[in-house]
């Protein structure tokens, strides 16, 4: 057995989604490919496995960028190979030319959008990435300004939707690929784009690495070396920034700022990039992280006053600070609804046209089923002929929450619950008639509380912006 289709064999065996009863049964294997060298040979390692009786279910995933006047040339090609071997070829038009769309991250999120949605539970997508991009990879992070975790490269295996992505050639040059090609004569297809050194990556490929390798010809070895070691770096960082975690008493999407600043500068630092990249799975730049410090600017002290507040932007989502915690929040904020919605059926779940959606949960199971229930935020039912409106806040509502002895601004209701000022201006109020009975999961006014067992349901929302 040749000693990629080695490597790529034992990239299953290490895979953690691999059956128990290996090798005799294995899940879908999809292979990404474009029909450039590197995925050629992918395919015909995979192929190969399988004549062996290694693999089974083993198909091919192309993805026509539309970029390139032969695009639907290369897409033939993809689709002639594969008849040959006898697999399916799942195929995705991405049409970026005619949405003047021609950046490297368009078309890979485009890219990586189709094959997450192939992959289903226990199902692998392999990709032919090997080590000359493993190196690119690292002087481009690097030159953009990049950390430690930045600098561990491209990962050999990492989840990717609800299935796994696997890299079984990091190992191997171009030119082992290469060799493998010839020897087992592929036809592959030459991308004219590569020799364009107007991309990034491109000019790094073409220019900055001919020219370093012209004075050191084992630089690719010894930069893989190097992001050997800086994930074994990352591992000691990550440990120490989950124990500043626990320390800082972490809620579900929020950290203390004054435990946060009582952390040496490395290590706040350290914490912070942490936090985004568990949360998003991507790591955020030193740029963000250094503006989030520059905001708070700890040297007078922990921003107290909302007015002063935090917002920048970090990753995909943003950093946002309210009564002395740090948040993340994934997305933007919805607006607020434009008018006054009739929610007519409660078991119909209503849409406020902004992203977010309202539902009832109305029985010990639904409530049971969700998150667990609060008994401050049940309300009973509307009795015949009160109608059930849902309304923006106008300002200076006047309420008695369930947890008040007396009526008060919902202001301060918001301010005594620390409801983060971003949330007020678009989180819907619930009416009977004219009556404002409360706030999804926030408060329920007094009135409207549950009396009888059994008569009562709690209003939910989910905001999808």
């Amino acid at each position: 057995m040749h000693p990629i289709e080695e490597a790529l064999l034992d990239s299953l065996k290490l895979s953690s989604v691999i059956e128990e009863n290996f090798p005799s049964v294995f899940p879908q294997i999809i292979i990404a490919y474009s029909g450039g060298l590197d995925s050629s040979v992918l395919l015909h390692a995979a192929y190969q496995l399988k004549k062996q009786n290694e693999i089974s279910n083993l198909s091919a995933a192309h993805v026509n960028h539309g970029l390139q006047q032969h695009a639907d040339d290369w897409q033939n090609h993809c689709q002639q190979i594969c008849e040959g071997y006898q697999l399916e070829l799942k195929t995705k038009r991405l049409n970026l030319a005619e949405k003047n769309k021609r950046s490297e991250a368009d078309a890979r999120n485009g890219r990586f959008q189709f094959f997450e949605q192939l992959v289903d539970d226990g199902q692998l997508i392999m990709f032919a990435h090997h080590l000359d991009d493993q190196v690119e990879t690292l002087l481009f992070r690097l030159f953009r300004g990049t950390g430690m975790h930045g600098m561990t490269g491209i990962p050999e295996s990492r989840n990717l939707g609800s299935g796994r992505a696997l890299r079984p050639l990091l190992k191997f040059s171009r030119q082992d690929l290469l060799d493998y090609a010839e020897l087992h004569q592929l036809k592959w297809i030459e991308d004219p784009s590569n020799q364009q050194s107007d991309y990034r990556r491109n000019f790094i490929r073409n220019d900055v690495l001919s020219l370093i390798r012209s004075k050191w010809s084992s630089v690719s070895q010894s930069i893989a070396q190097f992001s050997n070691v800086a994930k074994q770096q990352v591992e000691i960082l990550d440990e120490v920034a989950e124990k500043d975690l626990l320390d800082l008493n972490i809620s579900s999407e929020s950290l203390c700022l004054n435990k946060l600043i009582d952390l040496s500068s490395a290590r706040q630092n350290n914490l912070l990039h942490y936090w985004v990249r568990k949360i998003t799975n991507l790591s955020p730049s030193f740029g963000e992280i250094g503006e989030v410090f520059k905001q708070l600017d700890f040297s007078t002290g922990v921003i107290v006053d909302p007015e002063k507040a935090i917002k920048v932007k970090v990753s995909s989502g943003w950093i946002r600070s309210y009564n002395q915690r740090l948040y993340f929040c994934a997305k933007e904020e919805p607006s607020p609804i434009s008018r006054t919605l009739v929610w007519q059926d409660l078991n119909q779940p209503l849409d406020l046209g902004n992203g977010v959606t309202i539902t009832c949960l109305n029985s010990e199971n639904d409530l049971s089923e969700n998150k667990p229930s609060d008994k401050n935020l049940l309300v009973r039912k509307p009795k015949a002929g009160e109608v059930v409106s849902v309304r923006a806040r106008v300002g200076g509502e006047v309420v008695h929450p369930s947890y008040r002895e007396h009526s008060t601004e919902l202001k301060k209701v918001y301010q005594e619950l620390k409801i983060p000022p971003w949330k007020r201006k678009w989180l819907p109020h619930v009416y009977y008639n004219d009556e404002l009975i409360g706030i999804p999961g926030v408060f329920v006014a007094k009135q409207f509380q549950v009396i009888q067992e059994g008569q009562y349901f709690q209003i939910d929302y989910q905001a999808t912006n």
